[in-house]
């Protein structure tokens, strides 16, 4: 009853309560390199896909928070060089311009209004008076609950300027749309602990084929 009727949630700080047979199962110690591990991993990757809504191969569960995966995602996209537009909205939109900076990217920083949603013709924008090679964006910012729902129509623009699209959606994979491939997004972050109900501490990344293309064309 506290719910919108809209089917949109997002997860703010914080883990969220987990049901008993998710924690029962995570209880259950089995040998890390044996048969019912690979099978295990196998599940989780099919039923990653799904949850990304892709049909790329290359999904990767992560033994780490978000933030582990958000730097998996930028260091394989990311190298010196780079060029980088970073649309941000609060904490963790900036924190992937922090990261791609730390490998040596070439950030810029395009600053939404506090407590707004980045809107297509602002990108688009920024977009026209260089070229960049990288586009990062939060879905939903976890810090301060802004909703980028037009998330979509950013990524197209960026697509069509060339870029890698990078989105962090750890506080809304599963609570609204999201769709990887249809969207055209080439990497997507996700945290265990928020709309898939699992434990925290560990994460989900998604790359598109383009994306994973780009990681093995890599040199250094």
């Amino acid at each position: 009853s506290i719910l919108p009727d809209e089917p949109l949630l997002m997860m703010g700080a914080r883990p969220v309560p987990i049901p008993h047979r998710v924690a029962y199962a995570n209880s259950i110690v089995i040998n890390h390199l044996g048969e019912t591990m690979s099978k295990v991993i196998e599940q989780v990757k099919n039923m990653g896909r799904y949850v990304f809504q892709t049909a790329s191969p290359h999904v990767l569960g992560v033994a780490g928070p978000g933030s582990a995966a958000m730097e998996m995602a930028i260091t394989n996209l990311v190298a010196p060089g780079t060029s980088v537009l970073s649309v941000t909205n609060g904490f963790f939109s900036q924190r992937m311009a922090e990261m791609a900076r730390g490998v040596g990217g070439s950030v810029e920083v395009l600053r939404v209004e506090e407590n707004v949603a980045a809107r297509p013709a602002l990108v688009e924008a920024r977009l026209r008076t260089r070229k960049y090679d990288v586009l990062t964006i939060v879905q939903g910012e976890t810090s301060n609950t802004v909703f980028n729902r037009e998330l979509q129509e950013i990524a197209r623009i960026a697509k069509t300027h060339g870029c890698l699209v990078i989105v962090d959606a750890v506080c809304t994979l599963s609570t609204m749309p999201l769709d990887m491939d249809h969207w055209q997004i080439d990497a997507v972050i996700t945290g265990g602990q928020k709309g898939l109900s699992s434990i925290p501490g560990v994460s989900l990344l998604a790359f598109s084929r383009s994306a994973w293309g780009a990681v093995e064309r890599r040199q250094d």
